[in-house]
């Protein structure tokens, strides 16, 4: 296969003798047209997974030439998350740092998949780990979320910054957590990752792995260093974080464990801080139906009778075509729970000291 200033020349055999066609007297637009619905036939042979068709309309073309709407053939083939047809592109000279209409590089589509067969075919032909679209979020962001742990640490290999941040001061380890990745997690602190580091609005590793409702993922950051006293730059702690993400699982295990974890002093400011929506912990247990966290945090000495506070939030409705602010009703715990008919958790409250 001979190429002419990216134009294909088709070769014909002669009595044992290869001719280039003269191209004198054929348009140039038409050979553009006829490239165009080559690459096009490609695409729709790579997406019907036809790999007999594919090795075969790869001899007439230009593996790396775009298509029009400027996407390349590898992007396609990645698509698939087939590694034979990533590997046929390959062996016939795809190029692996060359972005597409999209501006995604083949190995930050291929880690926004995670399939590690994919991308170490890649990495094989010295893929650029430092790739990265235009918010900074790097293919190794992504991979650290979905792909496996060799993988990472090939790219860790290659050159892969630990402690990369995007735009949003996201890094890597973040990544990992927020998808519940305990296996990438723990590799990539055990390569130097921060736990304690921030995004710009001052959410940690932490709080990523509280949102991804994994709590094995918790465990393993509170493990290795994380601090579960850290507030983000709006004042939301971790606990207050899980009752906005319904992580009731992680609380019941946090109201559990915190005397292991925090001194007294620390633990009632825990219990007696006000979120967002002017509740403490326990208001959100017993508004949750969670009769299990609610005797946890009675355990720890959490007041039944403690008045809500005003929401921090904008509440507002419309009669009239008038807008008038709102206030939601100020209420204990155990007036939530008779409120809601919650008769197993009002006789806990009941119960327990305090209740007036």
């Amino acid at each position: 296969m001979k190429f002419k200033t990216g134009i294909l020349l088709i070769i014909t055999g002669l009595s044992g003798c290869q001719l280039e066609p003269d191209y004198a007297h054929v348009d140039s637009t038409s050979l553009t047209e006829t490239n165009q619905q080559r690459l096009l036939e490609t695409k729709k042979a790579i997406l019907s997974l036809d790999s007999n068709k594919v090795r075969t309309l790869l001899t007439e073309i230009d593996v790396n030439a775009a298509l029009p709407d400027d996407s390349r053939l590898l992007a396609w083939a990645i698509e698939t998350q087939t590694p034979a047809l990533v590997d046929l592109l390959l062996e016939n000279g795809a190029k692996v740092n060359i972005a597409g209409g999209n501006r995604f590089s083949p190995l930050i589509q291929a880690c926004r998949y995670g399939n590690s067969t994919v991308i170490n075919a890649l990495l094989q032909k010295d893929a650029n780990v430092q790739n990265a679209i235009e918010d900074g979020t790097s293919a190794f962001h992504l991979c650290a979320a979905s792909a496996s742990g060799d993988t990472l640490a090939r790219m860790i290999k290659a050159g892969a910054e630990i402690n990369a941040t995007n735009t949003y001061g996201q890094t890597p380890l973040m990544f990992a957590a927020n998808a519940g990745n305990v296996n990438n997690l723990t590799l990539l602190l055990d390569a130097g990752a921060d736990i304690n580091q921030q995004t710009q609005e001052g959410y940690s590793a932490l709080f990523f792995a509280i949102k991804s409702l994994h709590l094995d993922a918790v465990k393993a950051a509170i493990a290795r260093g994380a601090d579960v006293l850290h507030r983000a730059q709006d004042g939301t702690t971790a606990s207050q974080l899980a009752v906005y993400t319904s992580n009731f699982e992680f609380l019941t295990w946090f109201a559990k464990t915190m005397p292991s974890l925090l001194a007294k002093e620390a633990i009632n400011a825990q219990l007696t801080a006000y979120d967002r929506d002017g509740y403490q912990l326990l208001h959100q247990a017993v508004k949750a139906n969670k009769p299990e966290l609610v005797g946890a945090l009675l355990a720890l000495g959490a007041n039944p009778s403690a008045l809500s506070e005003p929401s921090r939030l904008k509440w507002r409705y419309e009669a009239n075509f008038k807008t008038q602010s709102y206030l939601p009703p100020q209420l204990t715990p155990f007036e939530i729970a008779e409120k809601n008919k919650l008769e197993h958790i009002a006789a806990l409250l009941r119960n327990s000291r305090g209740v007036i």
